[in-house]
């Protein structure tokens, strides 16, 4: 996905979990909602308003459909909750690359520009909805500082400037060491610094309270043969957070300056890649507002567990003596002093107990008959691959394990915590382990590394799937077959540096709640899973301010939830297109089972026919019908989406109807066009999908949906006029369901809102437009233009197979004997009218959405359908 999109993504994805939530617990959203529209519109309508909605209001003004999702809150912020990071030279692109990374661990929001940044022009501002100004970045990132800075002209110094305190935005500007960094660096007639070599000791500032950084500590072992940046003496009332020393001269590397005016800057000459500045630079980002950096949300505090995975699974020579498990307990002890409560959690497959030599067999022996002092979880009775089982096959796994647990005492049940050997089952989902797990263990919290994918490490999140919360579960660089230093690349001296500001310390530094995986084997011979947590505990508690929390997974899992509810409901992934999701799928996928094509609506525009049309080619087939629907709904309907992509593979047979193998598998469900998730989950599962979009005349469509409804005996559509539905919104007393039916009603056929969606996800070349009305009156003619558009190497000749009817209205497919295969008896329905009352609200209402729409099939060069200029009223 596009980074400078991540904004838009997440929002989409707070205001359906805001939506799910208010189903689920019963929070008026909607009622809320309107409260708030109304406070806004009341007083321009209020003369004009009557008590009831069954009498239609006289002229009124026109409210877009979509302020019926959108809350009018008072924000103070003056910007925009996004980060622009920016760099300009080939040197600094490892350097934006290692703070894009980091960004990104943390959830922050950001916009990456590769080149460019010097224009004064990135610092746009947009008008905000009250009229005041409100600038588009919130903070300033800048890789390659000194270049940006010497090469500045004057006046674009002060369009930065005046930008930043006018929105009180803050910046952090970062040198790029890596660069060829001249000795000393000038602005103009000033100096900003000198470069040094890497200096003898750092220290940081004991005056300032920083949330992560650690006041008053001295760093006495830099790396050497990396360049640094020390800055010149700075003015007065600036911060110095840290302080380079090399042959007695003491120079500034960081600074902070804050102005009157709101706006904060932060300087850093240090690498970015010693853990340090990251530190500080994550002590630079708290400066700023609460809605920009999600890490506010959890502070200093870390929860970390210790999993021990396959406690009695390993080859012999492999397994744990006595003294091993005497040496788990000390440590245990001793990482208590800084993680309070701290134990480790160990995973049990009771039919592999006791094997191995007769030191291994002791050492089997001690671990449970010391059980009490440790956590456990259920890891499979004989740890198989959970996702190679029947939902009856696991619960008989499952249940011998417990009884294991219940003979020897071991206090399993206390956690409702489980994990699959191989992560086999939990992603991508085998829904019955899940089922197993809470008929027999009653498991409410499990992890995996492998949603959405194991890599990069970073980006893993959690998700709930059938009331079990799954956590992101993280490496530490130590596997199954690390047992001593000798298979440990690197040895002592790497397997230290990983927890003393390394790779495992920055999976601690990222992630609010850590959940680390480890072996059997890793506690065994040189005990290297003890030395590594002992260093990283320690270090953590040195060197900075967090605060290690140690809990069981279920608290864990609250935790992780409350502070990003945003990944309740989870995305599927295609395990076509991961090697280890294809390893361990529940049945071998045929990946051209999935859809290449959508045809996503919107509803009433044309996609029934279109789908009809489409199967008749010889080359493409589609989804399996149902006694009652002809979609799937997948990626629009919650309940369908649950089921995981097995369903949703299983619902594409292999041939198509005439036995022929399927060149095109497409799916067509009209609702996919205007759902606020559906754009991406479609894109996380199917990238390369061609999407096919239906363009009819939206006054046109607005009233057959009203009349669908009615057809299909919807209670609020027959209780109400196509009036009343209309001007619902301007009605004080009118009823949640009312209001939901006028949006469903009106907000589809503002086309351009939804295609800018879809666009956030898949590039212009894999939409298709097609003009609604055409498609009704030439059908053939469209056909012949998608089928170009999905390339298909035969062209199938609709003019030959399509035929109108008069009496139906519309096109039918010409079969055998002359006979015709006409769409069901719902569709070419025949009704009043509309009033011209209702037809002048309708086009005064579209008018400006029709506006957009044209402008922007203007910006992809793409033809504007024909029924726009037909009816100018329409424009």
């Amino acid at each position: 996905m596009p980074h400078h999109f991540l904004v838009g993504v997440n929002q989409s994805r707070r205001l359906f979990v805001a939506v799910l939530l208010a189903s689920v617990f019963g929070i008026g959203v909607y009622h809320t909602t309107l409260s708030s529209f109304w406070q806004q519109e009341e007083a321009a309508i209020a003369p004009r308003l009557h008590t009831a909605p069954h009498q239609v209001p006289p002229s009124l003004p026109i409210t877009s459909a979509l302020s019926l999702l959108s809350r009018t809150t008072n924000n103070s912020n003056a910007t925009e909750a996004t980060v622009l990071l920016v760099y300009d030279s080939v040197n600094a692109k490892l350097l934006a690359e290692g703070v894009r990374t980091f960004l990104q661990a943390h959830r922050v929001p950001f916009v990456y520009h590769s080149h460019g940044y010097t224009s004064t022009a990135r610092l746009r501002w947009v008008a905000s909805g009250n009229g005041t100004a409100r600038g588009l970045y919130g903070l300033l990132v800048v890789a390659d500082s000194i270049s940006f800075f010497s090469r500045w002209t004057a006046q674009e110094r002060r369009t930065y400037t005046d930008y930043c305190k006018r929105f009180g935005v803050s910046a952090i500007f970062l040198t790029n060491t890596n660069g060829r960094l001249k000795k000393r660096i000038h602005r103009g007639n000033d100096t900003l610094g000198f470069r040094i070599s890497s200096p003898d000791s750092v220290s940081v500032t004991a005056s300032v309270e920083f949330n992560h950084t650690k006041p008053g500590v001295v760093l006495s072992h830099v790396p050497r043969g990396v360049a640094w940046f020390a800055f010149a003496p700075p003015p007065s009332g600036t911060q110095v957070w840290a302080w380079a020393v090399r042959s007695k001269m003491v120079r500034p590397v960081v600074l902070v300056t804050r102005e009157e005016e709101g706006m904060v800057s932060a300087y850093f000459g240090m690498p970015f890649d010693l853990w340090l500045t990251k530190l500080l630079f994550l002590d630079a980002l708290s400066l700023l507002p609460d809605p920009l950096v999600p890490v506010l949300r959890y502070g200093r505090e870390r929860l970390v567990m210790v999993d021990v995975d396959d406690i009695f699974v390993g080859n012999q020579d492999m397994r744990l003596h006595k003294d091993d498990v005497e040496a788990m307990v000390g440590v245990q002890e001793r990482l208590g002093s800084y993680v309070p409560g701290f134990t480790f959690n160990l995973g049990f497959s009771g039919g592999l107990f006791s094997r191995g030599d007769p030191l291994e067999v002791e050492g089997s022996q001690e671990i449970v008959r010391v059980a009490e002092k440790f956590w456990w979880f259920e890891h499979m009775y004989k740890h198989q691959k959970p996702h190679l089982g029947t939902e009856e096959q696991l619960i008989e796994n499952i249940t011998q394990n417990i009884a294991f647990a219940r003979q020897y005492g071991i206090p399993a049940f206390a956690n409702g915590y489980s994990i699959a050997p191989h992560h086999s089952g939990v992603y991508p989902v085998h829904p019955p382990l899940y089922s197993a797990w809470k008929k027999t263990y009653n498991v409410s919290v499990t992890s995996t590394l492998e949603y959405p994918h194991r890599s990069p490490a970073h980006m893993r999140r959690g998700f709930v799937h059938q009331e079990i919360m799954v956590l992101p579960r993280q490496t530490c660089k130590l596997f199954s077959y690390h047992y001593s230093l000798e298979s440990y690349q690197g040895g002592l001296k790497s397997l230290i540096a990983s927890a003393e500001g390394g790779e495992v310390f920055e999976t601690l530094l990222h992630n609010p709640v850590t959940i680390f995986m480890t072996h059997m084997p890793n506690f065994g011979h040189d005990r290297l899973a003890l030395v590594l947590f002992e260093a990283l505990f320690r270090f953590v508690h040195t060197w900075t301010n967090l605060q290690l929390i140690a809990d069981r997974p279920l608290n864990m899992a609250t935790r992780y939830f409350t502070i990003f509810p945003e990944d309740i409901v989870p995305v599927w992934t295609s395990p076509c297109n991961d090697g280890n999701h294809m390893s361990i799928f529940s049945h071998a996928p045929n990946c051209t089972n999935l859809p290449s094509v959508l045809v996503v609506g919107p509803q009433k525009t044309g996609s029934t026919a279109l789908r009809l049309y489409l199967k008749q080619h010889p080359h493409m087939c589609s989804n399996r019908l149902t006694e009652r629907y002809e979609e799937t709904q997948f990626f629009s309907n919650e309940i369908a989406y649950s089921y995981g992509v097995n369903w949703y593979m299983d619902q594409f047979p292999y041939p198509n109807v005439s036995g022929s193998p399927c060149g095109v598998v497409f799916e067509k469900t009209a609702n996919y066009f205007n759902h606020e998730l559906g754009p991406l989950r479609a894109h996380t599962l199917l990238p390369r999908a061609k999407i096919i979009v239906i363009l009819s005349d939206p006054i046109k469509r607005a009233y057959s949906w009203y009349q669908h409804q009615v057809a299909h005996n919807f209670s609020t559509a027959l209780n109400y006029s196509f009036s009343e539905v209309l001007y619902a919104p301007y009605y004080h007393n009118a009823s949640e369901a009312l209001l939901n039916l006028t949006l469903r009603c009106l907000l589809p056929g503002e086309y351009h809102i939804h295609i800018e969606r879809w666009l956030l996800y898949y590039p212009p070349e894999q939409l298709m437009f097609v003009d609604g009305e055409e498609l009704l009156s030439d059908p053939a003619s469209v056909m012949d233009q998608v089928q170009h558009f999905l390339n298909l190497h035969s062209i199938l000749d609709y003019a030959k197979i399509l035929r109108f009817d008069v009496e139906k209205g519309f096109h039918c497919i010409v079969k055998e004997q002359d006979n015709l295969q006409c769409l069901g008896p719902s569709k070419g329905r025949h009704y009043p009218p509309m009033s011209q009352e209702e037809m002048d609200y309708l086009i005064r209402y579209f008018k400006e959405p029709n506006r957009k729409l044209v402008a922007l099939l203007n910006r992809l060069s793409r033809p504007v359908p024909d029924w726009l200029y037909d009816d100018d009223r329409l424009l």
